[in-house]
């Protein structure tokens, strides 16, 4: 996110802190299918993704004034849906045996992702490439480049949400391009330096 939007964003933040209803109406389109595809890698459950994305916004809608403390709301987001989920499948199972059900969609087309990437059905092909291969990584690389490649994250907010350093961050995208790398097809190398300046910058 560039620095107009991010402007853009606490601006809104500020109005509904002021009571403004349609700022958070504004919130909740900028961020409800952004929350929804990363609560997909945590969990394969999507209903239990949109329950919680749906009881953030309830507390936020109930306490507005809260908002001011908040520095940076899509951080803050991540990382409350991250928990929530967490919480909810703790109730529902074994939290050690739930937390690996991490999952990527592949039929993620229709939120409009490869709208910005995909123009021609040789980038298509690639599309369905990389998803296969994101899918095959294991749930922290996974996530990891999930905040990178579709949110355009750095280093710094993605070690926040993760409860690592940014060293950390940092090694598991550079560990999750070189796994995807061993696998990548001669005729598809182009898309190997694609991936080096999404994820590694």
């Amino acid at each position: 996110m560039d620095s107009t939007s991010k402007k853009l964003i606490q601006d809104w933040l500020d109005e509904f802190a002021q009571g403004n209803e349609n700022a958070y109406k504004l919130l909740f389109h900028q961020y409800y299918n952004p929350l929804l595809l990363y609560g997909i890698t945590i969990t394969k459950h999507q209903h239990i993704v949109e329950d919680q994305i749906q009881e953030i916004f309830i507390w936020l809608y109930q306490h507005p004034q809260k908002c001011r403390s908040i520095q940076n709301l899509e951080t803050y987001l991540f990382i409350a849906l991250k928990k929530n989920i967490l919480s909810s499948l703790r109730k529902e199972t074994n939290l050690q045996n739930r937390e690996r059900e991490y999952t990527y969609d592949q039929n993620r087309e229709s939120n409009g992702v490869e709208e910005k990437w995909i123009h021609s059905d040789s980038q298509k092909q690639q599309y369905h490439w990389l998803a296969k291969q994101i899918d095959q990584l294991p749930p922290r690389m996974r996530e990891v480049v999930f905040l990178r490649y579709y949110q355009s994250l750095g280093f710094n907010e993605i070690a926040h949400i993760m409860s690592v350093t940014p060293q950390v961050a940092q090694n598991f995208a550079l560990r999750a391009l070189k796994k995807m790398r061993k696998s990548l097809p001669l005729l598809q190398r182009l898309l190997s330096f694609t991936l080096t300046v999404l994820i590694a910058n």
